[in-house]
C-alpha cells in the first residue's frame, strides 16, 4: 500500500465511534478525501483507538484491521474496500459500485459529495480506471448532495443550517433608538402645526422567546413648539382734526363756505415688541412593549408591537397662551403641570440582519398620552405624535 502520507503524524483518540465516523474525522483533520462502500455493514460497527504521533497510514491500519477491511491510495485518494473472498452482496454489486466521498465542508461554501465509479471493485491490480475516475460533468451535485447520504449526516446537516436561526428564537437582547416625532402640541391657542421637532431617545432590554419579543426600558421624549409673539402697547394721546373737503354755496350776493372735518387719534407713546419663543416640555419614561414577528424570512422579519408608558415631567420651559390671558402669555413657572403621565403606543416595524450579533431595526409607530399637560384645565388637546424609529439591536 502507498505510504506517501507517512509524514502526517497524528494523535487521535476514539471511544466508541462508528467507523463511517471515524473515517469522516481522519479525513477533516488530514485533507485526504475517502471512498468507502456506505452499505457495508463494517462501517456502522462502532471502534475504539488511541495513538500519539502515529503516521496516517499506520493508524489506518490499525482501524481497520478488526473490520476485514482494507485500502489503496492513489494521490490524495484513499479508498477502503474489502478484499477478494471477503465481499458481501451480489456478483454485481462486487464488480461495480456507486461510492459517496464525504468532502471536509467550510460553513462559507455548500456542502459537496464527489461522486467515483469504480470499476472491477475485486481486481486490485484494476481497482481504478484512470480514464473514468473522475466524472468531471457531475463532481459537483449540489441539489442532490444529501440525498446519497446515510440519516445520520442529513441529521447532522440540518442541526448546522438551523443553529444561527434558533439562536435569535430564544434569548437576550438589547437595543437603542432614535425617533422622530410628528406632532401639533401646542400651549397657544388657535394655533394648529404639525413639526418634525420633537424627538425620543431609548434604551431597551429584550427577551426573545420564538416569535414573541418582550422588552423593557426607558425613553427620554421631548416636545418642542415654537411660535412668534408681536406685541403693540400704546399709552396718551390725543385727536387731531384734518379737514376732508371744502364745499361753498352762493345765494345772490352771499356766499356760504362748508367745511367736512374729521380726526385722528394720535397715542402719546406706542411700543412694538416681536420675538419667537420655543415651549418645551421633557419627559423620562419607563415603558413595557410585546411584539410579534408575524413574517420571518433569512435577514429580514415584520412585526407588530404594542405597549404602555409611565413618564415623569422633569423639564418645561415657555410661556403659553390662552384665549382669556392677558396677551403676553403666562410662564409656564406659574402654571400647574401633571408630573405624571401615562401613554399607549402602537406599531409596524422590521428588523434587518447585519451580521450574527446585530440587526438593523425600523419602525412606524403612533404615540397617544392619556394624561393631559395641564392640571384644571378641561378641554386641553391631548399630547399625541406620530413616531418614526431607528435603531440598533445586539444579541447575546
Amino acid at each position: 500500500m502507498a505510504q506517501e502520507q507517512d509524514a502526517n503524524a497524528l494523535s487521535i483518540e476514539f471511544q466508541n465511534e462508528k467507523l463511517s465516523r471515524v473515517i469522516r474525522q481522519l479525513s477533516e483533520q488530514t485533507g485526504i478525501n475517502f471512498a468507502y462502500d456506505a452499505s457495508d455493514e463494517a462501517f456502522n460497527e462502532a471502534v475504539s483507538y488511541q495513538c500519539s504521533q502515529l503516521p496516517l497510514v499506520e493508524a489506518l491500519e490499525d482501524i481497520l484491521s478488526e473490520s476485514g477491511q482494507t485500502f489503496k491510495q492513489l494521490g490524495n485518494q484513499i479508498v477502503i474496500y474489502r478484499p477478494a473472498g471477503k465481499a458481501s452482496g451480489s456478483a454485481a454489486e462486487e464488480n461495480t459500485r456507486i461510492v459517496y466521498i464525504p468532502v471536509p465542508t467550510d460553513t462559507s461554501t455548500p456542502d459537496t459529495l464527489i461522486k467515483y465509479v469504480i470499476n472491477t471493485v475485486v481486481e486490485l491490480d484494476t481497482i481504478f480506471t484512470t480514464d473514468t475516475l473522475y466524472r468531471v460533468d457531475t463532481l459537483r451535485i449540489v441539489d442532490t448532495v444529501f440525498m446519497a447520504s446515510s440519516a445520520l449526516e442529513n441529521s447532522e446537516f440540518a442541526a448546522d443550517t438551523t443553529e444561527e436561526k434558533n439562536s435569535r428564537k430564544k434569548g437576550w437582547a438589547a437595543s437603542i433608538n432614535y425617533a422622530a416625532l410628528l406632532s401639533d402640541y401646542s400651549l397657544v391657542d388657535d394655533k394648529e402645526n404639525y413639526s418634525f421637532r420633537n424627538f425620543s431617545l431609548g434604551a431597551d432590554l429584550i427577551r426573545t422567546q420564538k416569535r414573541f419579543k418582550y422588552s423593557l426600558g426607558f425613553r427620554y421624549t421631548q416636545f418642542n413648539d415654537r411660535y412668534m409673539q408681536q406685541d403693540i402697547k400704546v399709552s396718551g394721546g390725543f385727536y387731531q382734526p384734518d379737514t376732508i373737503d371744502i364745499y361753498y354755496t352762493v345765494s345772490q350776493s352771499d356766499t356760504s363756505w362748508f367745511y367736512v372735518m374729521d380726526s385722528a387719534w394720535i397715542p402719546s407713546e406706542s411700543y412694538h415688541s416681536t420675538y419667537e419663543i420655543t415651549n418645551r416640555l421633557a419627559y423620562l419614561e419607563l415603558n413595557l412593549t410585546a411584539a410579534y414577528d408575524f413574517y420571518q424570512g433569512r435577514s429580514t422579519s415584520f412585526y407588530g408591537r404594542l405597549g404602555v408608558q409611565i413618564g415623569y415631567l422633569i423639564y418645561k420651559e415657555g410661556v403659553a397662551r390662552f384665549e382669556e390671558a392677558k396677551p403676553e402669555g403666562v410662564n409656564f413657572s406659574e402654571l400647574k403641570f401633571n408630573n405624571n403621565v401615562l401613554s399607549g403606543m402602537a406599531g409596524l416595524g422590521m428588523r434587518n440582519k447585519i451580521n450574527d450579533k446585530l440587526d438593523l431595526n425600523a419602525e412606524c409607530y403612533y404615540l397617544h398620552y392619556f394624561t393631559e399637560p395641564l392640571k384644571d384645565r378641561g378641554g386641553q388637546p391631548q399630547l399625541k405624535a406620530l413616531g418614526i424609529k431607528l435603531g440598533l439591536q445586539y444579541y447575546f
